[in-house]
């Protein structure tokens, strides 16, 4: 072949030929670009090689390619991703795919494809002959498809490259406090009957953490202030549930905390939330790079990456970093949470 295919391209090209009999082209559209007829061209050379008879030996083939680049697990990748790749291939594509995927993907697979189609589905609980290390291994490049970057170093420092590698429901948890702590900014210091009528858009148990955080939060600097109000009132907000926004105003908070020098972090933390969830943050993205400020993304990140920490000493999600690693400490990152955020 004129053009060498990577290793994720060749393990998918042999997995089409141990499941796509004598037709395996359903899969290649899953490749790169441009590399259908390179596929086909190597998946002939495959079955060539490796009767039909003798499909064990392409599946030790399959092991022994063994070097890939990191990807975040597909488990916790939001399994809407991986249904909108799929939702356009036939019955017999999708019960492919569904082997590879975890228990928990493939139940949130067939209850949201069209009913016409899960009807056609095979049966998900055949038999399957590659063995269970390989079938991690196929799992690992199915997720390259959404994101692939090496997770950073035990001994790193905690930074925003983290962040996707972090716990699914801390994720949720952090962009919704971003969110609460930009309300907090913007109305602290505002006249009370204009915070009661702000707060009457919300149900009393989320109207109570707002006020709680008013009440018990730090006094905000008026540049601060002023940042949060100029942000949320520019913000265009589609949301039809008022409690859905505190969760929309920290997808907005953390878009600011994304730089143009090291951007890719950020995608990672797309697909761990849901699809409509991940394109607004995407579109958060581009709106703050409109009109980017080095300076002001700096000062978000360090904003975030302390309200990361006060979240972890009060236990409300995991501890990400070493101790000796929490040996600095600025006045930004003592912003504050009440201690009670139940």
């Amino acid at each position: 072949m004129k053009q060498d295919l990577a290793t994720s391209s060749k393990v998918m090209t042999a997995l089409a030929v141990l499941e796509g009999g004598d037709d395996p082209a359903a899969l290649f559209r899953f490749g790169p670009e441009g590399l259908t007829e390179t596929l086909q061209k190597y998946a002939g050379v495959l079955k060539a090689r490796f009767a039909r008879g003798n499909q064990q030996e392409l599946a030790e083939m399959l092991r022994s390619w063994s070097e890939r680049s990191p990807a975040l697990p597909i488990h916790q990748i939001h399994p809407g991703w991986v249904l909108e790749i799929v939702r356009q291939e036939s019955p017999r594509v999708i019960g492919m795919i569904c082997r590879y995927l975890p228990g928990s993907h493939v139940r949130y697979l067939i209850e949201n494809l069209p009913r016409e189609l899960r009807d056609r589905l095979p049966t998900l609980n055949e038999s399957f002959g590659l063995p269970a290390s390989l079938m991690e291994q196929v799992k690992q490049y199915l997720a390259h498809k959404f994101f692939h970057a090496s997770p950073p170093n035990a001994d790193e420092r905690f930074s925003c490259r983290h962040i996707p590698w972090m716990n699914g429901k801390d994720i949720y948890r952090i962009v919704r406090e971003l969110g609460y702590a930009e309300i907090r900014d913007a109305f602290a210091g505002v006249d009370i009957q204009a915070l009661q009528v702000f707060l009457t858009r919300f149900p009393i148990d989320e109207a109570r953490k707002i006020r709680k955080r008013l009440d018990q939060g730090p006094l905000v600097p008026l540049p601060q202030r002023k940042r949060a109000q100029e942000h949320i009132v520019g913000l265009n907000l589609d949301v039809s549930r008022a409690e859905d926004l505190p969760f929309e105003i920290g997808l907005s908070v953390l878009a600011r905390c994304v730089s143009r020098e090291d951007p890719s972090w950020i995608e990672g933390v797309v697909v761990r939330l849901s699809p409509t969830e991940g394109y607004s943050l995407r579109r958060a993205v581009k709106e703050a790079f409109s009109s980017y400020n080095p300076e002001a993304v700096a000062l978000r990140q360090t904003e975030l990456l302390g309200l990361i920490r006060q979240l972890a000493e009060q236990r409300q999600i995991q501890q990400y970093w070493q101790s000796h690693m929490e040996d600095e400490e600025t006045d930004s990152e003592k912003s504050s949470l009440p201690e009670d955020m139940v």
